[in-house]
C-alpha cells in the first residue's frame, strides 16, 4: 500500500490511501463551516486549514483556525477512531499554576509519530511568567493526555552547571520540531548559560522526564583531542 499525502486547500480537507490494484480511495475529512469536534456546537471549522499529517497507521491530524474570538486554533485528529479535538488554544496548561493557558500552538512545527502520539511547541501563558509567554515542548499522548518535556528557564539535564533552555537575545528558544518514536523523544534549544556563546543551543533526547543530551555548545566533540 502506497499511502498519499493529504491534500487541503482553505475550504475543505481530504485523506487520500493509494491501493496498489485499485483506484484512490478519498474521503472528506473537515470542511469550512462544519463544527468543530470537542467544543460547543456553534463553534466551526474557519477557513484557515493547515499541517494535514497522515502516519503510517493511516491515522489523520492537522490544525484548524475556528470562528471562536481571535480565530483560536487546535489540533484535530482521528486517531481514536473518529475526529477529536487534541489541544486548543487557551485552554489549561496541566502542570501550572490555575489560570495558566496554552497559546500560540506551534502549526507548523507538529509532528504525528505511528503510535498517534503528537508533538508540538506553544506558547504558556500565566500569572506566574508577568506579561510574556514562555516557551514549551509537549507530546499529546495517544491516551489523551498532554506530556510537558520541556520549558524555557529549565535546567538542561547533563550539561554544564547553570545551563538552560532559552536564550533571550534568539528571540526564540525551541528550534526546529520535537520528534518522537517508541515512547523517546528528541528536541533541541537555544542555551544560556555561564561561558556560552550567543545562539548557542543543543539537542535532547528522554523519556518521561528523564533525559540527556545528544550535543550541546560547548560540549567536548566525541573522537576529538580534548578541549576540542
Amino acid at each position: 500500500m502506497n499511502r498519499g499525502l493529504l491534500r487541503y486547500s482553505a475550504m475543505i480537507l481530504y485523506a487520500g490511501i493509494q491501493l496498489a490494484s485499485a483506484e484512490p480511495l478519498m474521503r472528506t475529512i473537515a470542511l469550512t463551516g462544519e463544527p468543530a469536534p470537542g467544543l460547543p456546537s456553534d463553534v466551526e471549522f474557519r477557513w484557515d486549514m493547515g499541517r494535514a499529517l497522515i502516519n503510517n497507521a493511516g491515522q489523520i491530524a492537522f490544525w484548524s483556525g475556528t470562528n471562536m474570538p481571535g480565530g483560536t486554533k487546535g489540533i484535530w485528529s482521528d486517531r481514536t477512531g473518529q475526529l477529536d479535538l487534541v489541544v486548543l488554544e487557551g485552554t489549561p496548561a496541566p502542570g501550572f499554576a490555575p489560570g495558566t493557558i496554552i497559546e500560540n500552538i506551534g502549526i507548523i512545527d507538529f509532528r504525528f509519530a505511528d503510535s498517534g502520539a503528537i508533538p508540538f511547541q506553544a506558547a504558556v501563558l500565566g500569572e506566574e511568567f508577568g506579561i510574556f509567554a514562555i516557551s514549551t515542548c509537549w507530546i499529546a499522548l495517544p491516551e489523551g493526555n498532554l506530556m510537558l518535556v520541556a520549558k524555557r528557564d529549565d535546567l538542561a539535564p547533563g550539561a554544564d552547571p547553570g545551563v538552560i533552555f532559552g536564550s533571550p537575545d534568539s528571540g526564540f528558544y525551541f528550534v526546529g520540531p520535537i520528534t518522537y518514536s517508541e515512547s523517546r523523544y528528541t528536541f533541541m534549544s537555544r542555551l544560556s548559560g555561564p561561558d556560552l556563546p550567543i545562539l548557542a543551543s543543543g539537542i535532547w533526547r528522554g523519556t518521561g522526564s528523564i533525559m540527556s543530551p545528544l550535543a550541546y555548545s560547548g560540549m567536548q566533540a566525541p573522537g576529538f583531542d580534548d578541549g576540542t
